[in-house]
């Protein structure tokens, strides 16, 4: 694996794989550059039967030509880049053509598929796995770890979990608990931790908690603790949730807010959950009403979510939808 670091140039194993780093040279509206690192994308290649991308990484497309690539290359297509309007006049020429260059095209759900003006046009060289987690790969919960955040968070709210970014949907997650009198527990810390803190002056409404960051024994437990797992994003900047995947994996129902990204092909309405309308304080809050006036049907909608893990987002299946494709890529050397 080859990517750029902060700390790069270096090389390390990680879960039996190898890492290598270049240095990370600037960083241009998110997107990292390392034109030191070009020599050793090449070097890499010399020994490699695929290239594997992973979409948006403008500086990925240029090191494609730049390295006149000739193995075969896959490009998992993680998201639309919705953020930078203007700079996509310059880079759109240069995307079309690593999209329609790449041997394969991987996308996480077929939604994402459906409502991408830029993936729909090459569905025929798409390919569908969906992302998987393994259950095995997360802590089990104790007792004291339980208890202690039993005490600090109470049980029975519902839970979001994800880095504070701002198209997570939190203005609409806060609205709807503030107005509906709802206990949330927000897991985890970003850019928007001081502006929401500011906006809402969250010390006045003490039913609302952010835990900020937590170990993984503390988010399993509250995701054992906790009603429902809420995902009120509706940009297609979030284009599928694990956190979504970890509550159904918790045989927890699911609240999610958009309908033509990946979280409502993880989260099917009136199955494993319930899909609000997006950007609405007004659906959120009927979802969420919907599971403190019947806990039973929280529950029942747990237990699908659950099953539905278990056949579709396994971290093996996904394993094993890569594998297909490297194989019908490079059959000889399998």
């Amino acid at each position: 694996m080859f990517a750029p670091s902060q700390k790069g140039p270096e090389t390390f194993e990680l879960d039996g794989v190898q890492v290598v780093t270049s240095r990370l040279d600037f960083e241009v509206m998110s997107s990292g550059f390392t034109f030191s690192g070009l020599r050793e994308f090449r070097r890499q290649l010399e020994w490699a039967d695929i290239v594997h991308y992973h979409f948006p990484w403008p500086f990925a497309d240029m090191l494609h030509f730049a390295s006149d690539v000739k193995i075969p290359s896959v490009v998992t297509y993680h998201a639309d880049i919705m953020r930078q309007k203007y700079l996509m006049v310059l880079y759109a020429p240069l995307m079309y053509r690593f999209l329609n260059n790449v041997d394969c095209i991987v996308a996480t759900s077929p939604n994402y598929v459906d409502s991408s003006q830029y993936l729909r046009p090459r569905v025929a060289a798409t390919k569908m796995v969906p992302l998987g987690i393994t259950e095995e790969s997360y802590p089990e919960v104790d007792e004291e770890t339980l208890e202690n955040v039993r005490r600090k968070f109470g049980e029975n709210f519902f839970l979001f979990v994800g880095v504070l970014r701002y198209y997570k949907g939190l203005d609409v997650l806060l609205d709807a608990a503030i107005t509906g009198g709802f206990k949330i527990v927000i897991a985890g810390r970003g850019p928007e931790s001081l502006r929401l803190n500011k906006k809402y002056q969250l010390d006045d409404f003490p039913e609302i908690q952010f835990a900020g960051y937590v170990s993984e024994k503390e988010k399993m437990a509250l995701y054992t603790l906790c009603t429902a797992v809420v995902l009120p994003a509706f940009n297609r900047a979030e284009a599928f949730g694990v956190t979504l995947l970890e509550g159904a994996m918790m045989s927890k129902a699911l609240i999610s807010a958009n309908p033509e990204s990946g979280s409502s092909y993880v989260n099917i309405d009136g199955h494993t959950g319930l899909v609000a309308e997006p950007d609405s304080v007004e659906s959120l809050k009927m979802a969420m009403q919907r599971f403190v006036d019947d806990p039973a049907l929280a529950v029942a909608l747990g237990h699908n979510a659950r099953k539905r893990y278990e056949e579709k987002f396994k971290g093996s299946d996904m394993v094993q939808g890569y594998m297909d494709i490297y194989t019908e890529l490079v059959p000889e050397r399998t």
